[in-house]
């Protein structure tokens, strides 16, 4: 057949299993998220669909909560000309690359940016899946697999149970392009260092630029191994050394601004970890995102003795499979929870490797079998073992289901169809025909809907609620907070980015310290600070002017009245109220002190108030501080002249002698002020906000964003990749047709 035929054959199959996604639905798992995605999908008079049981025992949102409204707020922002460095719209205002989990630069998400909706989102995630097969099936070619094996091994990389059900993390992107680091390390030609080391670092800026950070560390790690692996020497070490700067400028803005962050930021990995276990049994459990079919049980056998090396992966497989199985019996110690405890690296993220081994076992176990490259024993040993296999399937398929919830009798039918198959090809399985045949058998349980039904199809439309679209302008200066979980939200947590309405609920890995004290719930996860309560002292005291709550959520819910709340308006979904006696987002303070050091900062500022809102404790920074503060008055008058992300202005008149100005939007070193067109120090007021002092009279003021780091981070990865697209160029130029050797 000819050369290019595979590939074409690999993106119909990937075209087949996504036929959905062209036809209109999206396969984003809203269902497995009710208590976030449910409520904003039925109250945009959308069909809200089920479609099956949960295939990932790691319950993130990150997808849902985290990665699309950062995409949206970057796409409004370009549309306005801004690239954004401050997100207004979440925990008080917070700075878009702090918290390591901003990607703008993803080049997959073009078309999401250019009309964010749910379905662009899908397009750019199979986008990511059909290069990451490609990718992996080259690959696997350079290596000398013949065209049908890396057929196979490329199908098991992209359809296996891992992958689908975490394809809308953002852990699998670093998966599906690790081959391309591999291609780029297998090209590198010492001669030419310079020109290699743009490859390499434009290779890494985009594997960055669409995977969280502890993935691509690891991602990373694995690459450099398996560079090194080839052959262990000076000249490759002097090449890493020289060619590291190039390669840090490159992803600079993507590590230099969390890390500096990471310093006066709350990280939730310093309190709990995340210990999820796993058994042998979820090899054989379809409902698994480990699951393994016996067929590919059979082709790890044969390629972990067959007479191709692949040394180093043998290595990653055997260090995945360890890494997420091994239990010590009658001791409470895995090698899982030990890399949890010491170095905050949960056991699912060494999945990838694990998978990736066992797409390559696919492949070149699928060529040692059926190319007659096994010893006669090791193939008759890869036979049983296949039976054994599907016979242990069938009888757990007739356990009770409180073992092994999710075993499914369809998928189970095909296993035994392919497993026929090969054993009655066995005699003349090096016809191409037959060849053909069991290739085609083996990969016909991933195509199949109850093998992808971690796809959960869909046709939701990316739309906020109707009353919040009408009541939106109502909240163009003022900060809402809604109440969810019992039963949903209707504006979830960080969602306001998407819709530009500013939230006080918030998730991230890293919160700003003193917020994350005053307004986190201690019965919720460390990674969010939301409510599912009317929490009203801690509402007015983040500057909150609405409240969201859905109709059914006790104890506003439906209520004609409540104390403090006054109902602005309401459907059939939700209750808009409007807290009373909060001062909002700006206010003059009608009191105020110094924070006292050692003192919690929340029972300081109640004691000051008795728990009413419109007092400030100060935070003594800087060196223009006054002795004492005086007596200031809260009598005067705000007009906000601008409220942009990154620029606000307002016109302050004010009475009496000295007055202190609130605005309770996160305070932020990058953050600047000007009092009267000159430059003034902001004040930290209650923990995390700025203020700023005022003498009597009108006074004009302006914050403005400007921080330097991440100024400096994001002009630094500009140069550093134009540079490396410069060098990259002549490279490709120039190594077009030199062939690669395969690895043997």
């Amino acid at each position: 057949m000819a050369r290019n035929f595979y590939p074409v054959v690999l993106l119909v199959l990937l075209l087949a299993v996504f036929a959905p996604l062209f036809a209109g639905c999206n396969f984003l798992p809203f269902d497995a998220y009710p208590a976030y995605c449910e409520g904003m999908l039925v109250a945009s008079g959308q069909t809200y669909e089920h479609a099956g049981t949960v295939n990932s025992r790691e319950q993130e949102f990150g997808w849902f909560a985290v990665n699309i409204p950062n995409d949206v707020l970057f796409s409004t922002s370009l549309r306005k000309g801004v690239f954004p460095l401050w997100n207004p719209y979440y925990g008080c205002g917070a700075p878009t690359f702090d918290d390591g989990q901003f990607r703008p630069l993803n080049p997959f998400k073009l078309l999401f940016f250019i009309y964010p909706d749910y379905w662009t989102y899908c397009i750019s995630l199979f986008l990511l899946l059909a290069s990451g097969a490609l990718f992996f099936n080259f690959w696997l070619k350079s290596k000398g697999l013949d065209e049908l094996s890396s057929l196979v091994g490329s199908i098991a990389f992209s359809l296996n149970p891992w992958t689908l059900s975490r394809l809308a993390q953002s852990d699998s992107p670093a998966y599906l392009l690790s081959p391309l680091l591999f291609i780029v390390f297998d090209r590198l030609d010492l001669a030419r260092p310079f020109r290699s080391a743009c490859l390499l670092s434009l290779t890494l800026f985009l594997i960055c630029s669409i995977s969280h950070p502890e993935m691509f560390l690891l991602i990373s790690l694995v690459g450099f191994l398996y560079y090194f692996s080839s052959g262990y020497n000076i000249r490759k070490i002097r090449f890493i050394t020289t060619a590291s700067p190039l390669f840090l400028g490159a992803t600079c803005i993507y590590w230099l601004p969390p890390v500096i962050f990471s310093f006066s930021a709350f990280i939730y990995k310093n309190i709990i970890r995340y210990d999820y276990s796993y058994s042998l049994k979820d090899l054989l459990t379809s409902s698994s995102d480990m699951f393994l079919f016996p067929t590919l049980i059979f082709f790890l056998v044969a390629w972990l003795f067959g007479k191709r090396v692949f040394l180093f992966f043998k290595f990653v497989f055997a260090a995945g499979f360890l890494l997420i199985f091994l239990q010590i019996p009658f001791f409470d110690f895995s090698l899982a929870s030990t890399v949890n405890r010491h170095f905050f690296i949960q056991a699912y993220y060494f999945k990838p490797f694990f998978w990736l081994a066992v797409s390559i076992a696919v492949a070149s176990g699928f060529e040692s079998f059926f190319n007659n490259t096994l010893d006669k024993w090791i193939r008759v040993a890869a036979v049983i073992i296949l039976i054994l296999s599907a016979g242990l399937e069938a009888l757990l398929c007739f356990i009770s289901g409180d073992l092994l919830p999710g075993v499914q009798l369809p998928l189970l039918g095909v296993v035994v169809v392919v497993s026929t198959v090969i054993l009655i090809a066995y005699k003349g399985m090096f016809r191409p025909s037959l060849k053909i045949l069991a290739a085609f058998m083996i990969v016909l349980p991933f195509l199949l809907p109850f093998s992808t039904e971690s796809l959960r199809w869909n046709r939701a439309k990316m739309k906020l609620p109707d009353l919040l679209c009408k009541c939106k302008d109502d909240f163009s200066e003022s900060r809402v907070v809604s109440i969810g979980f019992k039963p949903t939200y209707y504006l979830p947590p960080n969602w306001g980015s998407a819709f530009a309405m500013r939230q006080g609920e918030a998730v991230s890995a890293l919160f700003q310290v003193d917020y994350f004290k005053l307004f986190h719930q201690s019965k919720f996860p460390f990674t969010t600070v939301v409510f599912d309560y009317p929490e009203t002292v801690i509402f007015e005291q983040m500057g909150a002017s609405f409240v969201i709550v859905p109709l059914k959520a006790p104890p506003l819910g439906g209520a004609s009245s409540f104390p403090g709340y006054v109902k602005e308006a309401s459907d059939n979904h939700i209750t808009i109220y409007r807290l009373e006696n909060g001062k909002g987002r700006f206010f003059l303070a009608d009191k105020a002190e110094f924070e006292s050091p050692g003192q919690n900062i929340s029972k300081q500022i109640m004691d000051l108030g008795g728990r009413k809102d419109g007092y400030a404790v100060v935070r003594r920074e800087g060196d223009k501080i006054p002795a004492t503060l005086g007596n200031i008055s809260s009598s005067g008058r705000i007009e906000v002249t601008l409220d942009e992300p990154e620029r606000i202005a307002l016109k302050v008149s004010t009475r009496d002698p000295a007055a202190l100005l609130v605005v309770r939007d996160t305070f932020h070193s990058g953050w600047k002020a000007r009092l009267n067109g000159r430059s003034a120090d902001i004040l930290r007021v209650n923990g995390c906000f700025r203020g700023l002092f005022l003498e009597k009279g009108t006074s004009k003021v302006e914050f403005y964003y400007r921080p330097a780091s991440t100024i400096a981070a994001l002009l630094v990865s500009i140069f550093s990749c134009l540079l490396c697209l410069a060098g990259a160029t002549f490279s490709l130029k120039s190594r077009r047709n030199k062939p690669l050797e395969p690895l043997t």
